[in-house]
């Protein structure tokens, strides 16, 4: 079987094993994305990259729901270099060395989270796929790592679910 037979496949949406919360739009976050795969996989993902990763993670075994302790490590993108043309001054180096230090023990504080699945309303075009929420929240833990954790998650373990789709939002009164 093809990679793209593999990846159409699980876009199928067979039927989730688990019961599945409806999405709430109150929500509306900068850590969820939306994705036509099926909730199982993308759970399974999750945990199979967690646990490779030596976390804590507590599975719902009846909902789409899991809580887990993260900590990204900084890679070299969020590092950053400095182009050729440019050079540090001593005074540059040791703010630097602190800036890094500071946001490096904060990207890589251990942040308790909460992953949770939802489905949207089912689509009127029959033909459409359903669509599901995967949100992330902060359980407990530095708001700034957090958001690391969430970036470095969906970066590594969840890239392939993310569907790059608008999917619209009704607006709150």
């Amino acid at each position: 079987m093809s990679d793209s037979t593999a990846d159409a496949s699980m876009r199928a949406n067979g039927p989730p094993s688990k019961t599945i919360m409806d999405f709430q739009h109150e929500f509306q976050g900068q850590t969820q994305f939306f994705t036509s795969l099926c909730p199982d996989e993308i759970e399974q993902a999750l945990e199979d990259f967690l646990k490779d990763e030596k976390c804590d993670v507590d599975k719902d075994l009846e909902r789409y729901c899991m809580t887990f302790s993260y900590a990204a490590r900084p890679t070299q993108a969020d590092e950053g270099e400095l182009p050729e043309d440019q050079t540090l001054t001593k005074e540059d180096t040791d703010l630097e060395a602190e800036m890094e230090a500071m946001t490096g023990n904060l990207a890589s504080s251990k942040v308790d989270m909460r992953m949770k699945i939802s489905k949207l309303p089912k689509p009127e075009d029959f033909n459409q796929a359903q669509m599901y929420c995967v949100e992330f929240s902060k359980a407990d833990g530095d708001a700034f790592a957090f958001q690391h954790a969430y970036k470095s998650l969906t970066d590594k373990a969840l890239k392939f679910a993310v569907d790059d789709i608008f999917v619209p939002m009704p607006a709150t009164v």
